[in-house]
């Protein structure tokens, strides 16, 4: 799959994606994270946000590939 770099607000991916990752922008999600004793909670938020990002792009390869193979 290839993505834009330029992030599109109108394309449903970049909308769903900048949902997910405002999420971890929450203070509930930190003060989680540091009751966890997950520390420094803003390199974890963002060593998270990395994770979702791959686990998106390869669901949503595998899912265009998948779409591809059926078609």
């Amino acid at each position: 799959m290839e993505a834009s770099l330029i992030p599109d607000p109108r394309n449903f991916k970049w909308k769903l994606l900048s949902n997910v990752l405002k999420i971890f922008d929450n203070h509930r999600i930190r003060k989680e994270l540091s009751k966890s004793g997950i520390t420094p909670v803003d390199r974890a938020s963002l060593i998270l946000k990395d994770s979702i990002i791959v686990y998106m792009y390869v669901t949503v390869g595998y899912c265009n590939s998948t779409f591809k193979k059926l078609v």
